[in-house]
C-alpha cells in the first residue's frame, strides 16, 4: 500500500496521505457536499479495497442518500474487516432502523456498546428504537446513558424532554429541553413556558379577542358564511404576494374553480390595489377576497405566526372550513383530497411525531380546519397562544409549529378530546407530482425547473 495517493479534488492532483484525504473527505461531508465526499472516499477505495473506514463512510452516504441496500452491503463489508469498529457497527443498525429492521439494529447497537460502552452514539440510536417502539422508560434510561458519557449531547437533552413532556413531567421536560436548546439552536423553543399551567393561562381562548386589540388593525373583507368548499387562505408580505400570490390565485382559479380564495398581506405598498385589480380581472370563477395590515416594526418571524391568528379570526367569522396554503404553493388539482378526509376529523395537518425537536413534529404550511366546535377551541387557543408571544415579543423560529403541536397535546392530556389527522401527501407534496392537488415548496425547492415553469405558465410569462 502506498504511503501517498494522488487524490484529484476541485480540477487539481494533490499528493495526501490516506488520513489526510479521508479528513478532506469528512469536512466535506460535513459541510453538505455528499458527492465530493464520495468522491474522495471511492478514490481512497480504488487505491486500498481494504480500508475501511472508507467503506464505512462510503456507506454513511449511501444511507444518508436514502440508497439503504447499498449502505449496508457497503458497512458490512467493512465490518467483515473489522469486526470490531464500534462507530460502524452502530450505523449499520441505523441503517436497519430506517429499513424497519429493529431487532436487527438493537444487535448492532449492543455490539457497538459492548466493543466500545464509553460511545454515545449506540446509547442514543438504542435510545431511539425504544421511542419508535413506544418504550419510553427504556428510552430515556438509553438516553440518560448517553448523557452520563457525554453531558452536552443536545440530541439525547432533547429526546428526554420531549418524552418527559409526553409523560407530563412539565418541570423536568422543561429544564430538558431549555438545556438542549443551550447546546444546539435547532431544538430553541423559545422561553419554554409552553408548559403544564404557564401554558394553559397563555393560551387561555378567552384571551384571543383581547390579545388581537393590541395587535395592528387589518382592513378588508373577510370571506363570506357561505361558497362551495373550504376557502383557500394564505398570508405573506407584499414581496411574497408579488413573487408567488398571485401565481397561488391563479391555480385555484385554473384547477379548483369556484372554491373562495383569502389573501391577507401584511405591509402592502401604495400599487397593492391595483394590482389586486388586476389579478381579480384574469380570475374566472374564484370569489377573492383580501385583508391587509401596516406592521412596519416587524420582522420575518412576526409574518410566520401572525397568520394563524388572522386565520383564527377568519374562521369565527365565516364560520366556514378552511385550507390555508403557504404562499410559495400552487393548487394543481381540483382539491378533491379535502373531500377523502374523514368528516369526523376536527383538523388535519401534516404530522412528523417521530421527530425530536418539537418545531419539526407537525408541517404547519398546509393546515386543514373544519368548522366545529373542537377545531375552533383549539385554534382559538392556538391564536392566543401566538398573540401572547407576539405581545411580549418572545418569538422564535419555529414557534407556529411548536405552538400548534404543544396546543393539541395538552388539550388531549386535559381529556379534550380532538381528532387531528395526518394531511394527505396530495396537499402537501414536496415533490411536485402530476397527480396531487397542491405543491408545496420549500427552500431551494422554490427554484425548482418544474414549480418555477408551471409558476411561469399561470402568470402568463416566458418559460425559465
Amino acid at each position: 500500500m502506498p504511503e501517498l495517493l494522488d487524490i484529484i479534488a476541485d480540477g487539481q492532483t494533490k499528493p495526501m496521505t490516506f488520513r489526510e484525504a479521508l479528513e478532506l473527505g469528512k469536512h466535506r461531508q460535513n459541510a453538505g457536499d455528499l458527492s465530493g465526499a464520495a468522491d474522495i472516499y471511492q478514490q481512497v477505495h480504488a487505491a486500498d479495497p481494504g480500508q475501511v473506514d472508507a467503506l464505512h463512510l462510503l456507506g454513511v452516504i449511501s444511507h444518508q442518500l436514502g440508497e439503504h441496500d447499498l449502505a449496508a452491503g457497503l458497512i458490512t463489508a467493512a465490518l467483515a474487516i473489522q469486526p470490531d469498529f464500534a462507530d460502524a457497527q452502530s450505523n449499520l443498525g441505523v441503517v436497519y432502523f430506517d429499513q424497519g429492521r429493529m431487532d436487527e439494529a438493537a444487535v448492532c447497537y449492543q455490539r457497538a456498546i459492548e466493543i466500545n460502552p464509553e460511545l454515545a452514539d449506540p446509547h442514543i440510536n438504542m435510545g431511539a428504537l425504544h421511542h419508535r417502539l413506544g418504550q419510553l422508560d427504556e428510552a430515556v434510561g438509553r438516553y440518560r446513558s448517553a448523557l452520563a458519557i457525554n453531558p452536552n449531547q443536545a440530541m439525547a437533552m432533547a429526546s428526554v424532554g420531549g418524552i418527559l413532556f409526553e409523560q407530563q413531567k412539565f418541570d423536568e421536560a422543561e429544564r430538558y429541553l431549555k438545556q438542549a436548546a443551550d447546546q444546539d439552536a435547532i431544538y430553541e423553543c423559545g422561553p419554554v413556558s409552553f408548559l403544564g399551567d404557564d401554558f394553559n393561562t397563555a393560551c387561555d381562548p378567552v384571551n384571543l379577542d383581547r390579545l388581537i386589540s393590541t395587535l395592528p388593525e387589518t382592513t378588508g373583507t373577510f370571506p363570506s358564511g357561505s361558497g362551495k368548499g373550504p376557502v383557500v387562505v394564505t398570508s405573506c408580505d407584499h414581496g411574497y404576494f408579488r413573487r408567488f400570490g398571485s401565481a397561488l390565485a391563479l391555480s385555484v382559479d385554473q384547477f379548483a374553480p369556484g372554491h373562495d380564495l383569502h389573501l391577507h398581506v401584511i405591509n402592502p405598498e401604495p400599487s397593492f390595489d391595483d394590482e389586486i385589480s388586476a389579478l381579480e380581472r384574469r380570475l374566472g370563477n374564484t370569489m377573492l377576497t383580501t385583508t391587509t395590515e401596516s406592521a412596519p416594526e416587524t420582522d420575518r418571524l412576526y409574518f410566520h405566526v401572525i397568520r394563524f391568528v388572522r386565520l383564527c379570526q377568519m374562521i369565527e367569522a365565516s364560520e366556514r372550513d378552511f385550507l390555508h396554503l403557504d404562499t410559495d404553493s400552487l393548487v394543481h388539482g381540483p382539491l378533491a383530497s379535502t373531500t377523502g378526509i374523514d368528516a369526523d376529523v376536527d383538523l388535519s395537518i401534516f404530522t412528523r411525531f417521530d421527530r425530536i425537536p418539537f418545531q419539526q413534529k407537525v408541517a404547519i404550511g398546509s393546515l386543514f380546519v373544519r368548522h366545529t366546535p373542537m377545531a375552533r377551541r383549539l385554534m382559538r387557543r392556538f391564536g392566543a397562544y401566538l398573540a401572547h408571544c407576539i405581545h411580549g415579543n418572545t418569538l422564535v423560529w419555529g414557534l407556529d409549529q411548536i405552538a400548534f403541536y404543544v396546543v393539541y397535546r395538552m388539550m388531549t392530556f386535559n381529556g379534550e378530546e380532538v381528532s387531528l389527522a395526518s394531511l394527505p401527501k396530495s396537499l402537501c407534496d414536496f415533490d411536485f407530482a402530476d397527480t396531487s392537488d397542491v405543491w408545496a415548496a420549500k427552500g431551494n425547492s422554490k427554484q425548482n425547473q418544474i414549480f418555477e415553469q408551471e409558476s411561469s405558465r399561470l402568470l402568463g410569462l416566458p418559460l425559465p
